[in-house]
C-alpha cells in the first residue's frame, strides 16, 4: 500500500511539474545608443525591438520607442513563459511547421529609422546586447 501511494504521489508531482509554467530570460534589459555615421547621439528616433522565442512561441512581439536627447533607448528584460511539457514541444512544432527553415529559442534585434538613416543590431544569447546602433543613409529609390 505504501509502495501505491508513494507512487502516486510521485506521479502527481511529475505531472505538475511537467504542466506548471515557468519563465526564462530571453533577452536582458537593453539599453542601446542610435548614433550617425560620425559617432553622434541621434535624439527623437524611432527604435523597435522586435522578440521571439521561437521554441516556445508562434508569433514575435513588437515594442517602438523614441531615442532620448542623448540618443538613447532602453528595453526592459524579456521573458518566456511555458511548461516543461511546451518546453519539449516547442522545438518539435517548429520542425514540423516549418521544416528546414525552423528557427529555435529566443531570438531579437531593434531597427533604427530616422527620416534619412536607418540601422539595426541583433542579439546573441549568451552575449550583452549591442550597445550602439550606427545608423546609415537611406536608399533612394
Amino acid at each position: 500500500m505504501t509502495r501505491i501511494v508513494m507512487g502516486a504521489a510521485a506521479a502527481l508531482v511529475a505531472v505538475g511539474l511537467s504542466v506548471t509554467k515557468f519563465a526564462t530570460l530571453d533577452v536582458p534589459v537593453w539599453r542601446i545608443r542610435v548614433v550617425d555615421q560620425r559617432g553622434a547621439p541621434v535624439p527623437h528616433a524611432r527604435v523597435r525591438e522586435i522578440w521571439q522565442n521561437y521554441s516556445l512561441e508562434s508569433e514575435a512581439h513588437e515594442q517602438d520607442c523614441t531615442s532620448d536627447e542623448s540618443g538613447y533607448v532602453e528595453f526592459p528584460a524579456r521573458y518566456a513563459r511555458g511548461s516543461a511539457i511546451r518546453r519539449a514541444w516547442g522545438p518539435v512544432r517548429s520542425l514540423l511547421q516549418q521544416g528546414i527553415h525552423a528557427s529555435f529559442g529566443p531570438d531579437a534585434y531593434v531597427m533604427a529609422i530616422t527620416d534619412s538613416a536607418e540601422g539595426s543590431a541583433g542579439y546573441k544569447p549568451g552575449v550583452p546586447p549591442p550597445a550602439v546602433i550606427s545608423l546609415r543613409p537611406r536608399p533612394s529609390y
